[in-house]
Formats: C-alpha cells, structure tokens, sequence
C-alpha cells in the first residue's frame, strides 16, 4: 500500500480517480477506437488500484476489460476496411441533407463554410464499407491549386483513416486535373493539427495563413 499523500488525499486514490476519469473520457468518445484506447488505460489504471488496495475482484475484472480492448484493438487492426469515393451532385437532396444534418458539426471545423453549389464543383462522398462516413468538397482556386472547401468526416469516422485515404489514393485523381496542390484556410486547432498529419504545410500569402499540400 502507498502511503504517501498529496493535498491531504492517499496517493492510491488519486489514482482511483484518475482511473475514473480516463474511464468517463472514453464513454464520451464518438470514435470507437479513441474509445478502446482511452477505456483501456482507464481499465489498466483501474487493475493497478485495485491491486494497491488489495481488491483482487476489482483487479482482476478489469485486467480482463484491459484484454478486452487489447483483443478489439488487434481485430480492428486486422480487419481490411474498404474505402470507395463517389463523385456526388452539388445539386444532389442528398449532399443537402446531408450537410443540413451535419451542419452544427461542420460549422466547428469549418466556420466559414458556406456551400454554392455553383463554385464548389469537385464534391465527393467518401464511403467507408458503403456507409457514408463523409464529405469532400473542393474548388478550383488557381491554375494548379484546388482550395478544398471542406473535408468533414462523421464523428464514429474519425481516425484518420479516410483523410489518409483522400490526401494520399486520390493523389493521381487530382494530378490528371492538373493541380499540383491542395490549400486549405483554417482556424480551427484540431483541424490544422488533421492537416499537418496529412502533409500540409503551413504558408503565409498575401499575410494570411493558410495550409498547403504539394501533390506527386
């Protein structure tokens, strides 16, 4: 048993409650693997309290959580996933349907998106195992360079898998239209932290900031 104490708590329950902590993080996850991995750590945590406080029960019910995730983690891992593009309508009910549903969500990655269906012509759905899991809309911004409007992935969707599959498989799609690069302005911190995973790269024009990819 650890003895010691901060602010007048038991070490030992600081991590009790540090293991509660990563446990409700990871039931407030949309992303299942953010899930699995954050609920993990929780259970794991959890296991060691339990073994401090000579709680075998508890140790042992979530070591066997902790197995669990480790086994849904490698399934996912292994399980080969297909990814399809299809090129979608501007005028299409369903690209407004599905930008109405997902407004609120996609006014927080993207605050200055304001659809036109008559600039914004390159606009794909990206299906993940045929389910809609997101959408990419593009237009032409220079002679080489398509400004992408927006690239919004539903929440469940959300581990970078599908950005991969866009910035990197339709590298060729977008050479044989002839643009060289991918720009994108954006604010928005979780999202500039997406870019530069993805390979952007942060430039200065005409003094305002903006991201862009160099494709090929």
């Amino acid at each position: 048993m650890i003895d010691a104490s901060f602010w007048g708590i038991p070490v030992v329950e600081w991590i009790g409650y540090i293991a509660s902590v990563f446990v409700l993080i990871s039931l407030m996850m949309s992303s299942i693997l953010r899930l699995r991995i954050i609920n993990l750590i929780g259970a794991l945590i959890f296991s060691i309290y339990g073994l401090l406080i000579e709680s075998y029960p508890v140790a042992i019910m979530n070591f066997l959580i902790v197995l669990s995730n480790i086994y849904y983690l490698y399934k996912m891992r292994k399980i080969k996933e297909e990814f399809t593009i299809l090129e979608a309508s501007p005028n299409s009910t369903f690209m407004g349907r599905f930008i109405e549903l997902n407004y609120k969500e996609i006014k927080r990655f993207f605050p200055k998106f304001i659809f036109n269906n008559e600039v914004h012509n390159i606009s794909f759905y990206i299906l993940r195992n045929m389910n809609v899991a997101g959408l990419f809309i593009a237009t032409h911004y220079n002679t080489n360079t398509l400004k992408v409007v927006l690239d919004y992935v539903s929440p469940e969707y959300r581990d970078f898998k599908i950005g991969d599959y866009i910035h990197h498989q339709l590298v060729k799609y977008f050479l044989a239209k002839g643009y060289r690069k991918l720009l994108c302005d954006t604010s928005n911190a979780k999202h500039i932290n997406y870019l530069l995973k993805m390979g952007y790269k942060k430039e200065v024009i005409n003094n305002h900031t903006v991201y862009i990819k160099t494709l090929g």
